[in-house]
């Protein structure tokens, strides 16, 4: 077993062990809110609620659209966005725990489930959005180009791709600055990325 198989297995095993006690994590944060199936920041920082309104607002410009595809989808906060504004989502996670929570939390008949492993999937369809949050910091640095090819070829073509994701250098040792939206362009894929 390669060292970036055997980090993949161990992310496995940690959100398959903790899948509960995350999303508990998340609500005891308040990081996210469920009100109607919306997404709102928590009622005590203004800078968190500020960053999920930005994330939203640029989310949104790219909604609503026909197909999705969600990697990562975990319990749901993002995915019940989704599901309101999209034909057809399909939510992959390599947890079966998560999805079993994402179900509970979104119950929209037009989300499809996929219990796979992101980074050995390939899908049978192409979406015109690839959307993931906080799973690119996931992705082994050996596995990083077969990632980005997988959401490339995931798109139909002038498809989008959004993420959000923690910032990942020396600034972000210790605190996470705030930062605005980046977009960015890669050869044959268009993009947004949102890093809090």
């Amino acid at each position: 077993m390669t060292k970036d198989e055997s980090l993949i297995e161990e992310q496995i095993a940690y959100y398959r062990a903790r899948a509960r006690e995350y999303d508990e994590r998340l609500k005891r944060l308040n990081r996210y809110m469920s009100l109607g199936g919306e997404l709102t920041g928590p009622t005590g920082d203004p800078d968190d609620g500020r960053e999920i309104a930005l994330a939203l607002d640029r989310l949104n410009r790219l909604l609503p659209v026909r197909h999705v595809l969600e990697l990562a989808c975990g319990t749901g906060w993002w995915t019940q966005h989704l599901a309101q504004r999209a034909e057809r989502v399909t939510a992959v996670d390599a947890a079966p725990e998560m999805l079993a929570l994402n179900r509970k939390r979104v119950a929209a008949s037009n989300v499809d489930y996929v219990l796979e492993d992101i980074l050995s999937w390939a899908p049978d369809r192409h979406y015109d959005l690839v959307f993931f949050a906080f799973w690119l910091s996931h992705v082994p640095k050996g596995r990083f180009e077969a990632f980005w090819h997988l959401v490339r070829e995931s798109l139909v073509p002038g498809g989008h791709f959004f993420f959000i994701d923690e910032l990942s250098n020396n600034l972000a040792q210790g605190f996470e600055p705030n930062l605005d939206m980046e977009s960015f362009s890669v050869p044959s894929m268009m993009g947004e990325s949102f890093v809090p």
